[in-house]
């Protein structure tokens, strides 16, 4: 909804503070929409960290693709090429 009106911080500060609080009812598609939201407006280190916290939260070994290609383009935002590929 705050997306919808341009508050996009808003939606952001929200999403941010309830998977620090309720991160065991976070799916991945919350991480992926919060990764999408700080790219956009190029905080590509805080969408790693949320997306890496994915990782840590679900055990995962592999990431999805949708999520492994958001850290990708991180990683090259960020000049760290070799992560990225």
């Amino acid at each position: 909804m705050y997306c919808t009106f341009g508050q996009k911080e808003k939606a952001v500060e929200i999403l941010e503070r309830y998977v620090q609080d309720h991160f065991a009812a976070a799916d991945l598609n919350l991480f992926n929409f919060l990764a999408t939201l700080l790219m956009e407006d190029k905080f590509y280190q805080r969408a790693l960290e949320h997306i890496e916290r994915a990782r840590s939260v679900y055990c995962l070994k592999k990431l999805p693709l949708y999520l492994s290609v958001k850290a990708g383009i991180c990683y090259a935002y960020l000049g760290e090429i070799e992560k990225s590929e």
